[in-house]
């Protein structure tokens, strides 16, 4: 129950922080386009998705390469698994 409660508390920051930078933004204290006022709501997702992006291309450049055996490719394929749900679990 007290690790749900510290995750919530992380959340809920990064909504306060969209939450100040959106009345900064309609009070013209702060001339930020709205892709940066509403980046806490949508920058963790898009860092995780670019991470997995980018291991996906390399273990896919190391597999057409013949680098890597198929045992080793079901592996980083595990850990690929392991950590998207890992992300989707901590996000719940």
């Amino acid at each position: 129950m007290h690790e749900k409660q510290e995750k919530k508390i992380d959340c809920s920051s990064l909504f306060y922080l969209f939450i100040t930078f959106m009345v900064l933004k309609l009070t013209s204290v702060i001339g930020w386009s709205w892709w940066w006022v509403t980046a806490p709501l949508w920058g963790p997702f898009a860092l995780v998705t670019a991470f997995f992006l980018a291991v996906a291309i390399v273990a896919y450049v190391l597999r057409i390469s013949d680098n890597i055996t198929n045992e080793e490719a079901r592996f980083v394929g595990a850990v690929l698994l392991a950590a998207a749900l890992g992300m989707a679990a901590y996000c719940v």
